[in-house]
């Protein structure tokens, strides 16, 4: 962090160092200080999609759900082959917007990008349950089993209930 700093004071738009200094105040939970370099990393940089994509993050952990959907769909635009922004929009759709088909939409596109990520599966079977659907609920669960995830039971549960 002290490091990073002293070479933002240098080179106060340097990307790599705005971006690794936003994550060591990520993993802090300094989302304040994260933001102010996610900020000025989407200023400076606004062609980067990690930059928009870790300003998502960030608005999401401080509570702002419109904004970071607002910059995962900018990251998306900018570099729509990468899996991690359609997730995590997902996960923001399913739990603070309650919109499970855009959701679901994410997920299927994160599956798409990389068919390994187990997460993504978890995730859609969750939809599929809310969607009423159990043969494609449990078969997200098992998919994601073989890939490693652990499954919460009372979703399996959920699953099998339907």
């Amino acid at each position: 962090l002290a490091d990073y700093t002293i070479a933002l004071q240098t080179e106060p738009d340097h990307p790599n160092s705005l971006e690794n200094r936003c994550v060591i105040y990520l993993n802090k939970q300094n989302y304040t200080a994260a933001l102010a370099d996610a900020e000025q990393y989407v200023r400076t940089h606004p062609e980067i999609p990690r930059a928009w994509l870790l300003r998502a993050f960030t608005q999401d952990r401080l509570g702002r759900p419109d904004d970071a959907i607002t910059d995962y769909t900018k990251c998306i635009e900018l570099n729509p082959n990468d899996e991690e922004p359609y997730g995590n929009r997902g996960v923001i759709y399913y739990n603070a917007k309650q919109n499970f088909e855009a959701a679901k939409a994410d997920f299927d596109a994160g599956i798409r990008l990389n068919p390994k990520k187990g997460v993504n599966y978890v995730n859609r079977a969750r939809c599929w349950v809310k969607a009423g659907n159990k043969t494609e609920a449990l078969k997200d669960l098992e998919s994601a089993r073989q890939l490693g995830e652990k499954i919460d039971e009372n979703l399996r549960q959920a699953a099998m209930n339907l």
